[in-house]
C-alpha cells in the first residue's frame, strides 16, 4: 500500500524536519561537548599550576627551617640574611598560590591556617635568633637557654601540621583532577549516546554526527598530544636539572679545594710551605676550569653525536687523585693503586670523571688520619671494576637502603664532626653510573671500613 503523494510529501517533510532536528542536536550537543572540554583542559592547567605553586612553597618552608638551623648552629650573618630572603620568596609564593586559588573556600582556608602556623614558626624563629645574638655577643645565660632549647625541645608539631596541610591541599587538587577527568569521560559518552540515536533517525543527522565524533576525536588528540609534549617537557626539564646538579657539585668540590688550601696558606710560616700551598691553589683553580671546559666540550659533543670515547681508567684516576692531593696530604692519608692500571672504558669522560670524584672526596674525608686509601682495579668478560677502600668507620647496616638516596648526607664518624655534604654526591654518582651502562654499589669491608664498587663497560 503506497501512500498519496500528498502523504508522501508530508512524510518525506516530516522526515526531512526530523533529520534537520537531528542534526541540530548532534551539533549543538557536540559543540558544547567541545566548549566543556576546552574548560576542562585550562581546569586543569590551572590545578597543575596550584600544585607545582604548592610544592614550591614546600621547598621554602624546608629552606626557611635549614638557613636559621644555620645560622643557630654556626652563628653566620649569611645564613640569617638567606633565611630573611627565604621569608621574602614565601609571601610571594603565598600570594601567587592565594590568587590561583582565590576561588576556592577549602583551599583558602587551608592556605590561612599554613600561614597561622607559619607566623608561628617565625615568632619562635625570631626568639631563637634574639637568643643566639646575645650569646654572640657574650651572655653566658642566652647560650646555656639556647642549648636548653635544643637538647631539651622534642621536635616540633609545627612543620607536620604544615605539611599535613599541604598535603590536603594538594590531594584537594588531586581529587578535582579526578572529578573533571570523570566528567570529561561521562560528557563525552552522552554526547556518543545522542550522536548513535541522531543517526538511527536519519542519515543527515548520522553523517553530522560522525562529523562530530571526529571533531570530538580531533579534540581528545590534541588533548592527547598536549599531555605528550608536557610531558617531554618536564623530562627535559629534570635532564636538565640532573645536569645542573652534577656541574654544581664538582664545582662545589673544586672551590671547597681552594678554600681549605686558601686557608693553610694563611696559616704557613715557611715560603716553602706557601709556596707550595699556593701552587695547590693554582691547580685547584685550574682543576676547575678545566672541569668547566669539559663540561662545554661534552655538551658540544652530545649535540654532535659524539659523546661516548674510549676511556683510560688509570689516566682519569691519576687525574683526580692529583686534584685531591693536598686534602689527603694534610690528613696525612696515602693512596695505594693496584691491579689493571691501563684498564680501557667506554663512555662520557665527564661522567666517570664525576663518580671518581665523589668516591676518592669521600675516602678522603672519611679515612682515618694518617690512613691509606687503596684502589683495586679488575679487567672482567665485558666490564671493568674498581674498588675504593678505606679503614674509616663504613656505612651502619640501618644506614645502607638510604645510601644512594638524593640528599642523604653520609653519617660522620662516631665522635666526630660531619664533612659538609648536600647528601646528593653517591646519589647522582650511582645515576650517572648507570647512565653509561655501569653500577656502583657499596659494601662492608672485613675488618672494618668501606668498599665502594664501580662497574663500568669495557672499550
Amino acid at each position: 500500500m503506497s501512500l498519496p503523494r500528498p502523504g508522501r510529501r508530508a512524510l518525506f517533510s516530516g522526515l526531512l524536519v526530523l533529520a534537520v532536528a537531528a542534526l541540530l542536536v548532534s551539533s549543538v550537543l557536540s559543540l558544547r561537548t567541545a566548549d566543556r572540554l576546552a574548560v576542562s583542559i585550562a581546569s586543569v592547567s590551572q590545578t597543575q599550576r596550584v600544585i607545582e605553586q604548592i610544592n614550591r612553597l614546600w621547598g621554602l618552608l624546608g629552606d626557611r627551617d635549614s638557613e636559621v638551623l644555620r645560622y643557630l648552629l654556626v652563628g653566620r650573618e649569611e645564613n640569617l640574611q638567606a633565611f630573611r630572603e627565604t621569608l621574602r620568596r614565601m609571601e610571594t609564593a603565598r600570594a601567587q598560590l592565594a590568587g590561583e586559588t582565590s576561588g576556592d573556600p577549602v583551599q583558602a582556608a587551608a592556605l590561612q591556617e599554613l600561614s597561622r602556623l607559619h607566623e608561628e614558626r617565625i615568632e619562635r624563629a625570631e626568639q631563637l635568633i634574639a637568643l643566639k645574638r646575645r650569646a654572640l655577643g657574650g651572655d653566658a645565660g642566652a647560650a646555656a637557654r639556647l642549648d636548653r632549647e635544643f637538647d631539651g625541645s622534642p621536635a616540633s608539631g609545627n612543620a607536620e601540621a604544615m605539611r599535613a596541610i599541604l598535603d590536603g591541599m594538594v590531594q584537594h587538587e588531586r581529587d578535582r583532577l579526578a572529578r573533571q577527568r570523570a566528567q570529561r569521560e561521562l560528557t563525552v559518552r552522552h554526547n556518543r549516546q545522542t550522536v548513535l540515536a541522531a543517526n538511527g533517525l536519519a542519515l543527515v543527522a548520522g553523517i553530522t554526527a560522525l562529523l562530530a565524533i571526529g571533531r570530538l576525536r580531533r579534540r581528545e588528540r590534541e588533548a592527547e598530544r598536549a599531555a605528550f609534549e608536557a610531558q617531554q617537557a618536564r623530562r627535559i626539564a629534570s635532564e636538565r636539572q640532573a645536569s645542573l646538579e652534577l656541574v654544581a657539585h664538582d664545582l662545589r668540590g673544586h672551590f671547597g679545594n681552594l678554600i681549605f688550601a686558601s686557608d693553610l696558606v694563611r696559616d704557613a710560616a715557611a715560603p716553602e710551605a706557601r709556596a707550595r700551598l699556593a701552587a695547590s691553589v693554582r691547580g685547584s683553580a685550574a682543576s676547575g676550569l678545566l672541569f668547566l671546559q669539559a663540561v662545554l666540550e661534552q655538551a658540544a659533543g652530545e649535540a654532535r653525536g659524539e659523546a661516548v670515547v674510549a676511556l683510560d681508567l688509570g689516566a682519569e684516576l691519576r687525574r683526580v687523585l692529583e686534584e685531591f692531593a693536598t686534602p689527603a696530604a694534610t690528613r696525612g692519608i696515602r693512596f695505594s693503586r693496584q691491579g689493571d692500571d691501563g684498564l680501557a672504558l667506554r663512555g662520557q669522560p665527564l661522567a666517570l670523571a664525576h663518580v671518581l670524584r665523589n668516591l676518592v672526596s669521600n675516602a678522603v674525608k672519611f679515612a682515618p688520619e694518617g690512613g691509606l686509601v687503596e684502589f683495586e682495579a679488575e679487567t672482567l668478560p665485558d666490564r671493568g671494576r674498581l674498588r675504593v677502600l678505606d679503614r674509616g668507620p663504613g656505612v651502619p647496616e640501618a644506614e645502607r637502603g638510604a645510601l644512594f638516596q638524593r640528599y642523604v648526607p653520609l653519617s660522620p664518624a662516631p665522635g666526630g664532626a660531619a664533612p659538609a655534604s648536600t647528601g646528593l654526591g653517591l646519589a647522582l654518582a650511582r645515576q650517572h653510573a648507570r647512565a653509561q651502562g655501569g653500577e656502583l654499589r657499596y659494601e662492608p669491608r672485613a675488618g672494618g671500613g668501606a668498599c665502594f664498587v664501580l662497574e663500568w663497560p669495557r672499550a
